[in-house]
């Protein structure tokens, strides 16, 4: 349902497109995809990359499939059990905007993401376990405009944690074990349009008069009880 939301307001907002949602959706004539022994690419051009059923992406002759492919603006790397950010595979994908990671065991995400990925704007990393650092950013990016991190257990944000994303307009944090938030840990995201932080154990979310003067849709509900 949340993701179903999120599609909702990108359409709304007119969140930069990439093929998962706008223009040519992803379809079996516009997606490669990689096998443990084998690959299938359109004959045509090729928009997005399934790789959810690769095993291991990184060995053997896959670095031949990624060069047939690097036009690619989406990609699939979903439920695949990895606890690594796959940066040596988006790298050489130059033009990726959209990252599917959701169900893996990541932990660290890469600081200079606008390194790894200049172009992307949707990063989805439901169902991980991200790690929020205390004393610097979560990572930098000036594209990023949609970040899904439901379900990562995580415990605690900073004023620090999203304020190297300045146009980032779509944030998920449901679903996860916050129990304090203030404003200043959103005040540095000035064009954030939609927040959830429904499911956490928040409890008392400040008004939204007090949050990004430019957020419309901010998502509280279903705070669980914390015994004391």
């Amino acid at each position: 349902m949340w993701f179903n939301l999120g599609l909702v307001c990108l359409t709304l907002f007119n969140v930069a497109s990439a093929s998962f949602l706008y223009g040519q959706p992803c379809s079996d004539r516009n997606t490669a995809y990689l096998y443990p022994n084998d690959w299938i690419i359109p004959e045509n051009s090729t928009n997005c990359i399934d790789i959810t059923k690769s095993g291991n992406p990184v060995a053997g002759n896959r670095t031949d499939f990624f060069k047939l492919v690097n036009q690619a603006d989406t990609l699939y790397a979903d439920h695949m059990s990895l606890d690594r950010f796959p940066t040596a595979i988006v790298y050489v994908l130059p033009r990726l905007e959209m990252l599917d990671l959701s169900g893996n065991e990541i932990r660290r995400l890469p600081y200079k993401m606008y390194k790894v990925m200049p172009r992307v704007t949707k990063m989805l990393l439901p169902e991980n376990a991200v790690f929020v650092p205390r004393k610097r950013p979560l990572f930098k990016s000036v594209s990023i405009k949609m970040l899904m991190l439901s379900k990562n257990r995580i415990q605690n944000i900073y004023p620090g944690t999203f304020s190297k994303m300045p146009n980032l307009q779509i944030l998920y944090l449901d679903g996860n074990r916050l129990k304090f938030i203030s404003p200043d840990m959103f005040l540095p995201m000035s064009r954030l349009l939609f927040l959830h932080l429904g499911g956490n154990a928040i409890e008392e979310a400040p008004p939204k008069h007090l949050m990004p003067l430019l957020l419309k849709f901010y998502i509280i509900k279903d705070q669980k009880k914390v015994i004391k």
